[in-house]
């Protein structure tokens, strides 16, 4: 048997060659042991940034502004609200912890129609200016904005971010 674990782009993929029940069991529970494991480590987490990703934003040109480009797909399987509510209490919360580190929503909208890619990917998009890379770690190791995080992942069923170079004058109507 063989089995796919995360996203077919990230995937690991392991092979189970069972020669009788007992073994399939403990293929079973080997599997399953493994990806507990793996999913405690964050190592297939999507909704939350990785240890490796942290440490490169400290990489990064330490005095150039940065915006961060968030794509959010809610969890639609919670149908009695509860994804809803966790979004708005990470929106009210999030915003004044953003105004005292500086930063600032650049724009925010739910996805009215999508244009190119997959249909239903992304149902929230926002980006926000940072003044650096250093401000950026700073947010998001404070205390309350990682308590934040918890409740953005009982509303999200998948989470992109990226650090864009802000380019913005750049253009000739900068």
């Amino acid at each position: 048997m063989a089995f796919w674990l995360c996203r077919p782009q990230k995937a690991t993929f392991f092979q189970l060659v069972p020669h009788n029940r007992s073994e399939t069991l403990r293929g079973w529970l080997a599997l399953a042991a493994a990806w507990l494991f793996l999913s405690v480590m964050g190592l297939f987490d999507e909704i939350e940034p990785s240890l490796a990703a942290l440490q490169a934003i400290k990489k990064l040109p330490s005095e150039e502004p940065i915006i961060v480009l968030s794509l959010l797909r809610f969890r639609h399987d919670l149908a009695d609200g509860r994804a809803d509510a966790a979004w708005q209490t990470y929106q009210s919360g999030i915003g004044p912890i953003l105004h005292e580190y500086g930063a600032r929503r650049v724009t925010h909208g739910i996805v009215a129609l999508d244009l190119v890619g997959p249909a239903g990917q992304w149902d929230v998009v926002g980006a926000f200016w940072y003044p650096n890379p250093k401000v950026l770690w700073r947010f998001l190791s404070d205390e309350r904005v990682l308590d934040l995080i918890k409740v953005r992942r009982k509303a999200a069923d998948d989470v992109t971010m990226m650090i864009l170079k802000d380019q913005t004058h750049s253009f000739a109507d900068g």
